[in-house]
């Protein structure tokens, strides 16, 4: 039989061929998976992958640590150079040694990251997302939009307990010319690797009521660069170059402009500055209508003008004739009131007539159904009394007869007959079985009662 080691040996060998293979400290390139601080030890744990050429499936994996003092430093050396720190998704070009541990297996103990490989990563892929667009031809569609003429209706994309939220609402509403405009927030995750589902959520609930809304407004407070980097995004960009609205951004980076600022109809620094923005296009439109108004009048005035010069002079043409138009008219004027009274008095007279006979006719017919109506009321009434009188009388014999059947059964009336009636401690007895020997009764005739003691009971027989 061969010779056997222990687990522990072979974890022995196997760490002194991975040392003893990889003596080195390697510079890395791979991609963040998954990042987790401890906040009790202050340790970097890292998944690293790296992808298929195709970006669709992972060809490597394994773990990374980096140490609590070597993780401030590289943390602080990130924040100054790309203003961010470590995140899911980034591309990173670390320095690193191979170890391993008999419990844990192999892993990366990172010394040192490469913050300029990283910044021209990020900056690769934004270039690559904006050639993207710009090939398939969409990166200008959202800015080929109409303005809406009144902004007034607002789709607001951000976190309701983000400050930047907090100041466009209060900027907003609290403007000096008291424009109103209805604001509805669709709740979104603003930063994080849930900011683009989350996003893409807003959007479609907002087309879905479309109609509704006038423009889209997206906006966030201040942050990092690594928290603008999440609008670094195709899917992002894309909905909004398709989306059927103005979508405005006001993602609150003063020097950084992201790819969901450049495909938006309009972008501004600051969420108070989008709000701005919506209140000086009605401020716009006001001044406008103002000067529109203003010109109106101007031509109104000058038409009323030219009107009555021309009604002047022609009511001068017109005097002169005026006194032979008159007389004319005046005699028509007679003669057609005389030929209309002439015609009413004969018209009149023939209608009065008419009103006259009809008249008649009416007296005539309801004179007639009055005494019609009257006849058939008095033979309803002669027959209601009749069968009433009918009726009293049957229920009298009705009544008599049950009173006598009352009277017979009145217990003075049976005593009377002949009968008796038997108590027991002042309960009239009806069954010999309630009763019992020695028992006291008494007995009630019609002229007197009797006491008795019970000696015997003769029970009677049932009968089949």
């Amino acid at each position: 039989m061969e010779s056997n080691i222990s687990l522990y040996e072979l974890q022995q060998l196997i760490k002194n061929a991975v040392y003893i293979g990889t003596p080195d400290i390697y510079w890395v390139v791979a991609e963040v998976s998954e990042i987790k601080v401890n906040s009790f030890s202050g340790h970097c744990y890292l998944e690293l992958i790296e992808k298929e050429k195709t970006g669709e499936g992972v060809k490597a994996r394994i773990r990374a640590t980096i140490w609590k003092n070597n993780y401030l430093l590289i943390s602080s050396k990130l924040e100054n150079t790309i203003g961010s720190s470590i995140a899911s998704g980034t591309k990173i070009l670390f320095k690193a040694r191979v170890e391993y541990h008999e419990l844990y297996g192999i892993s990366l103990s990172i010394t040192d990251i490469d913050p300029s490989f990283t910044l021209g990563e990020m900056e690769a892929r934004r270039m690559a997302i904006i050639n993207q667009l710009n090939e398939e031809g969409v990166f200008n569609m959202n800015k080929e939009l109409e303005f809406p003429v009144l902004p007034q209706r607002v789709a607001v994309i951000s976190s309701k307990n983000a400050a930047g939220y907090t100041d466009f609402i209060n900027h907003l509403n609290s403007n000096n010319e008291g424009y109103s405009f209805k604001t509805t927030l669709f709740e979104t995750v603003m930063q994080g690797e849930q900011t683009e589902e989350s996003l893409l959520i807003s959007l479609d609930k907002i087309g879905e009521t479309v109609n509704e809304f006038d423009l889209v407004v997206i906006i966030r407070g201040g942050g990092s660069k690594s928290d603008l980097a999440w609008f670094d995004n195709y899917n992002i960009a894309f909905y909004i170059t398709q989306f059927p609205l103005p979508v405005v951004t006001g993602i609150g980076h003063d020097k950084d402009v992201s790819v969901a600022d450049m495909v938006a109809f309009q972008s501004f620094k600051t969420p108070t500055a989008v709000a701005d923005h919506l209140i000086e296009s009605f401020l716009e439109i006001e001044e406008n209508l103002i000067l529109f108004g203003s010109s109106i009048k101007e031509i109104a005035n000058k038409q009323i003008k030219e009107a009555k010069q021309s009604l002047n002079e022609a009511i001068f043409e017109l005097s002169a004739s005026s006194a032979n138009i008159t007389s004319i008219y005046r005699n028509r004027l007679f003669s057609l009131q005389n030929n209309i009274v002439s015609k009413s008095i004969g018209t009149l007279s023939k209608y009065l007539s008419i009103v006259e006979t009809k008249r008649g006719q009416i007296d005539k017919s309801a004179a007639y159904m009055l005494k019609s109506w009257k006849e058939t009321l008095e033979l309803k009434i002669t027959g209601t009394k009749e069968s009433t009188n009918r009726y009293l009388k049957e229920k009298q014999v009705d009544i008599r007869i049950l009173t006598e059947a009352l009277n017979n059964m009145d217990p003075k009336n049976v005593l009377k007959r002949g009968y008796t009636l038997t108590y027991r401690d002042g309960v009239i007895i009806k069954d010999a079985t309630n009763l019992s020997v020695n028992d006291i009764i008494n007995t009630k005739f019609r002229d007197g009662n009797i006491t008795s003691e019970i000696k015997k009971i003769d029970k009677a027989k049932k009968r089949l």
